[in-house]
Protein backbone atom coordinates (compact mmCIF):
# COMPACT_ATOMS: atom_id res chain seq x y z
CA UNK A 1 0.00 0.00 0.00
CA UNK A 2 1.45 3.40 -0.97
CA UNK A 3 1.36 6.49 1.17
CA UNK A 4 -0.46 9.47 -0.27
CA UNK A 5 1.44 12.74 -0.31
CA UNK A 6 -0.67 14.95 1.92
CA UNK A 7 0.25 18.61 2.10
CA UNK A 8 0.63 20.03 5.59
CA UNK A 9 -1.83 22.80 6.40
CA UNK A 10 -1.10 25.05 9.35
CA UNK A 11 -2.77 28.25 10.49
CA UNK A 12 -0.62 31.18 11.60
CA UNK A 13 -2.47 33.83 13.62
CA UNK A 14 -1.41 37.42 14.22
CA UNK A 15 -3.79 38.84 16.83
CA UNK A 16 -4.21 42.18 18.54
CA UNK A 17 -2.87 44.22 15.63
CA UNK A 18 -3.77 47.90 15.69
CA UNK A 19 -3.42 50.62 13.07
CA UNK A 20 -4.65 54.11 14.11
CA UNK A 21 -6.28 56.02 11.27
CA UNK A 22 -8.24 59.26 10.87
CA UNK A 23 -11.98 59.13 10.16
CA UNK A 24 -11.80 60.24 6.52
CA UNK A 25 -8.57 58.49 5.52
CA UNK A 26 -8.78 55.67 2.99
CA UNK A 27 -7.31 52.43 4.30
CA UNK A 28 -5.27 50.32 1.88
CA UNK A 29 -4.24 46.70 2.52
CA UNK A 30 -1.39 45.25 0.49
CA UNK A 31 -0.16 41.66 0.35
CA UNK A 32 3.28 41.24 -1.19
CA UNK A 33 4.82 37.80 -1.73
CA UNK A 34 8.60 37.63 -1.62
CA UNK A 35 8.50 34.94 -4.32
CA UNK A 36 6.93 35.61 -7.70
CA UNK A 37 5.60 32.08 -8.11
CA UNK A 38 3.29 31.67 -5.09
CA UNK A 39 -0.44 31.42 -5.81
CA UNK A 40 -2.76 32.53 -3.03
CA UNK A 41 -6.08 34.15 -2.23
CA UNK A 42 -6.62 36.75 0.48
CA UNK A 43 -10.06 37.57 1.86
CA UNK A 44 -10.51 40.80 3.82
CA UNK A 45 -13.58 40.85 6.05
CA UNK A 46 -14.48 44.41 7.03
CA UNK A 47 -17.44 45.68 9.07
CA UNK A 48 -20.49 45.82 6.81
CA UNK A 49 -21.06 44.35 3.35
CA UNK A 50 -17.94 45.56 1.52
CA UNK A 51 -15.52 42.65 1.93
CA UNK A 52 -12.54 42.58 -0.45
CA UNK A 53 -10.30 39.97 -2.07
CA UNK A 54 -6.73 39.98 -3.35
CA UNK A 55 -5.39 37.30 -5.67
CA UNK A 56 -1.69 36.56 -5.16
CA UNK A 57 0.08 39.88 -4.44
CA UNK A 58 -1.93 43.08 -4.66
CA UNK A 59 -3.49 46.09 -2.98
CA UNK A 60 -7.10 46.97 -2.11
CA UNK A 61 -8.84 49.97 -0.56
CA UNK A 62 -10.93 48.48 2.25
CA UNK A 63 -12.79 51.62 3.36
CA UNK A 64 -12.57 54.83 5.37
CA UNK A 65 -11.20 54.84 8.91
CA UNK A 66 -14.59 55.72 10.44
CA UNK A 67 -16.22 52.72 8.72
CA UNK A 68 -13.71 50.22 10.10
CA UNK A 69 -14.05 50.97 13.83
CA UNK A 70 -17.15 48.99 14.82
CA UNK A 71 -15.57 45.53 14.51
CA UNK A 72 -12.24 43.85 14.03
CA UNK A 73 -11.09 43.42 10.42
CA UNK A 74 -9.80 39.99 9.49
CA UNK A 75 -7.32 39.41 6.69
CA UNK A 76 -7.02 35.73 5.72
CA UNK A 77 -4.55 34.40 3.13
CA UNK A 78 -4.65 30.81 1.89
CA UNK A 79 -1.56 29.70 -0.04
CA UNK A 80 -2.69 27.09 -2.57
CA UNK A 81 0.33 26.50 -4.79
CA UNK A 82 3.66 27.53 -3.27
CA UNK A 83 6.66 28.30 -5.44
CA UNK A 84 8.48 25.06 -6.29
CA UNK A 85 11.90 26.76 -6.19
CA UNK A 86 11.72 28.36 -2.72
CA UNK A 87 12.25 26.59 0.62
CA UNK A 88 10.09 29.11 2.49
CA UNK A 89 6.74 30.76 1.99
CA UNK A 90 7.17 34.45 2.76
CA UNK A 91 4.87 37.44 2.43
CA UNK A 92 4.57 40.96 3.80
CA UNK A 93 1.36 42.71 4.82
CA UNK A 94 1.11 46.49 4.63
CA UNK A 95 -1.56 48.97 5.72
CA UNK A 96 -1.30 52.36 4.04
CA UNK A 97 2.25 51.53 3.00
CA UNK A 98 3.43 50.59 6.52
CA UNK A 99 4.60 47.02 7.16
CA UNK A 100 2.43 45.42 9.85
CA UNK A 101 3.37 41.72 9.51
CA UNK A 102 6.20 39.92 7.78
CA UNK A 103 5.26 36.22 7.61
CA UNK A 104 7.77 33.50 6.79
CA UNK A 105 7.43 29.75 7.27
CA UNK A 106 9.51 26.85 5.96
CA UNK A 107 7.72 24.49 3.59
CA UNK A 108 8.70 21.62 5.87
CA UNK A 109 6.38 23.18 8.46
CA UNK A 110 3.50 23.88 6.05
CA UNK A 111 3.28 23.96 2.26
CA UNK A 112 -0.22 25.39 2.29
CA UNK A 113 -0.36 27.83 5.20
CA UNK A 114 -3.36 29.88 6.21
CA UNK A 115 -2.29 33.28 7.56
CA UNK A 116 -4.81 35.22 9.66
CA UNK A 117 -4.39 38.85 10.74
CA UNK A 118 -6.87 40.44 13.15
CA UNK A 119 -6.68 44.23 12.98
CA UNK A 120 -8.39 47.07 14.84
CA UNK A 121 -8.48 50.60 13.42
CA UNK A 122 -8.69 53.03 16.38
CA UNK A 123 -9.09 56.75 15.83
CA UNK A 124 -5.86 58.66 15.20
Amino acid sequence: MSKKNVSKVKTYRYKDLSFPVSDNDDVYVEVKFKSNADIAATAINVPGPNDKEIEDSGIEVIGKGKDLRSEMTSIVTVVMFPSPVDDNIAMDYFINGKLIVSHDNPKTESENPIVVLLVKFPKL
